[in-house]
C-alpha cells in the first residue's frame, strides 16, 4: 500500500511550494489525490517512478542526518558571511 501525506506534513512557503507541488506531479513523481470535498482534503502518494527517486535519495538523507552538526555550522557561517557582505 502506498503511503499518503496531508498537505500540513510538508512545510510550506509560498508559491514556490505549491509550484514544486505541481511540477512533481506533472512529472509523475508524485500523484495528487484530491478528494473532492468541502473543505478541501487532498493527499499526495509517490508513484512507482517517484519511490525509485526516494530509493536513491535515501543515502544523501542518511549523510545529512550523519553530519548535521557540521552542516548546521556551515549553513550559520554563510548566514553570517551574507549579513556581513
Amino acid at each position: 500500500m502506498a503511503e499518503t501525506y496531508r498537505l500540513h506534513y510538508f512545510p510550506e512557503s509560498g508559491n514556490s511550494y505549491k509550484i514544486a507541488q505541481m511540477l512533481l506531479a506533472d512529472d509523475g513523481v508524485i500523484r495528487r489525490i484530491d478528494f473532492q470535498t468541502v473543505p478541501p482534503h487532498v493527499e499526495y502518494e509517490l508513484t512507482d517512478f517517484g519511490r525509485t527517486l526516494a530509493e536513491l535519495l535515501a543515502p544523501l538523507c542518511e549523510w545529512g542526518t550523519h553530519h548535521n552538526a557540521e552542516v548546521a555550522m556551515i549553513v550559520k557561517k554563510r548566514e553570517h558571511v551574507a549579513k556581513v557582505a
